[in-house]
């Protein structure tokens, strides 16, 4: 029984350095270069995006290309965190969601019915309503509009 183990395990061995030695490559030549034209329009439910194959685009993450409620920033990596082009009525530190820091910012500007809220200008938008105070109607309001952490809020969640 030993004979036919070792002949396996020395053909097995052999095909894995042989799979590794595959893998080293050799000389990649990875020249820079563009395939300038074709691309095409990439459409589902309500959205649409259009490209252009090696086509460079004229965005950055400061400044992205944008239409309506959505950013698009070209490129090869992802940003991390959001990227909105359009905040929340309730998205006081302007970071694209509506959390528990917007919450500490509603809060301190909420004085209730019938009273004129006359905080800081960054308490104005707390004012949904219009009514000139900041109560549960305006609170329901957040609440509509609360995404949570790192969550893109939309930003037609409130009347």
């Amino acid at each position: 029984m030993n004979r036919s183990i070792v002949p396996a395990l020395v053909m097995s061995l052999l095909i894995c350095c042989a799979s590794a030695l595959g893998q080293s490559g050799g000389g990649y030549d990875l020249t820079w270069s563009t395939i300038d034209g074709g691309g095409g329009t990439s459409s589902g439910g309500g959205y649409e995006l259009t490209g252009t194959i090696g086509q460079p685009d004229a965005s950055n993450q400061s400044a992205p290309l944008s239409g309506g409620d959505y950013g698009l920033v070209g490129g090869f990596w992802v940003p991390f965190g959001l990227v909105c082009t359009s905040h929340a009525p309730f998205d006081f530190d302007q970071d694209c969601d509506v959390d528990f820091d917007d919450l500490t910012t509603f809060m301190a500007c909420a004085a209730g019915p019938a009273i004129a809220h006359g905080g800081p200008p960054i308490c104005s938008p707390a004012d949904i309503d219009g009514d000139t105070d900041i109560d549960d109607v305006d609170f329901g309001a957040f609440q509509r509009c609360f995404s949570g952490p790192g969550i893109l809020a939309d930003p037609n969640c409130a009347p």
